[in-house]
């Protein structure tokens, strides 16, 4: 996938979903009510696992990568996702996350402006509904 189309598939889900994906106090890859969030999206379900939740993008950056960590595990998930340059895109993907997190959880038009912001910075397009 590209930007665009990791943008677009995220955007899209997340309007539909009309919230996070937020369970026992912090945000999930995947909830009990079948929720997921802005990463979460991307992770088909023949590639989930449940060793991830608790790590961020950001952590797989800054904690490393031992192989059999979750970090690992994560990366390596998000590897057969995207299938593009890890290094830009781990910097899209935490900018993605860290929406879902910050501004999501408060109010889906600071998310809106935030995606917008994020849209502009790597040229993308913003989906308008239809």
């Amino acid at each position: 996938m590209n930007k665009q189309e990791v943008f677009n598939k995220v955007h899209a889900h997340i309007m539909t979903q009309g919230g996070p994906a937020y369970a026992h106090g912090e945000c999930r890859y995947r909830n009990e009510y079948k929720q997921s969030c802005a990463i979460g999206c991307l992770i088909p379900d023949e590639l989930y696992n449940p060793m991830i939740e608790g790590v961020t993008v950001r952590g797989v950056i800054t904690n490393g990568e031992t192989e059999g960590s979750r970090e690992y595990k994560l990366r390596e998930i998000l590897e057969k996702v995207v299938g593009t340059d890890w290094e830009e895109m781990s910097q899209f993907l935490i900018q993605l996350q860290d929406a879902h997190d910050d501004d999501l959880v408060e109010d889906i038009g600071q998310w809106l402006s935030r995606m917008e912001r994020i849209a502009k910075t790597h040229n993308l397009e913003v989906p308008h509904a239809s």
